[in-house]
């Protein structure tokens, strides 16, 4: 994965269109967005920072224009 490019929550957004944090945790627990990378945990566990592979968002973004175009 040299140059993978990963994106922060903020500029998730953008590329989503805005989609809001909550409605983007609904959509990654029905399984219906990418799920972000943790890359730092508390010290009990919990992910304090996330980032998106952009290319799945890019891919996300695509598959959704397709279907609103079918």
């Amino acid at each position: 994965m040299n140059g993978t490019r990963l994106d922060s929550l903020r500029v998730t957004r953008r590329i989503c269109g805005g989609l809001s944090e909550s409605t983007l945790r609904r959509l990654i627990a029905a399984g219906r967005f990418p799920r972000p990378v943790v890359l730092g945990r508390n010290r009990h566990g919990r992910p304090v920072r996330i980032a998106w592979i952009h290319e799945e968002l890019v891919d996300w973004v695509r598959d959704r224009i397709s279907a609103d175009r079918e």
